[in-house]
């Protein structure tokens, strides 16, 4: 995954979001060493990734997804019981 390019997009509420491949993550911060660090857009995944400060290109992916990839749609992995 290092070395991808990102592609920046906006999501709905008009923040930056980075494109890698078909996973989408948000912004989180710009650190002192001026890589910017972004976190997987499913609020229960911890995977992230940090780009360069011109947001271009991967440098590092952290951790792994903790959701599975149903086809284009992505869905936790855990049923409800009613």
């Amino acid at each position: 995954m290092e070395n991808e390019t990102i592609k920046i997009i906006t999501s709905e509420r008009g923040k930056d979001l980075a494109l890698v491949g078909t996973d989408k993550y948000r912004f989180i911060r710009q650190r002192k060493d001026e890589q910017v660090k972004w976190l997987c857009t499913n609020r229960t995944c911890y995977a992230s990734i940090l780009s360069d400060s011109g947001r271009s290109k991967v440098l590092s992916m952290l951790g792994e997804h903790r959701h599975i990839y149903n086809g284009e749609n992505r869905t936790p992995n855990f049923t409800r019981k009613l």
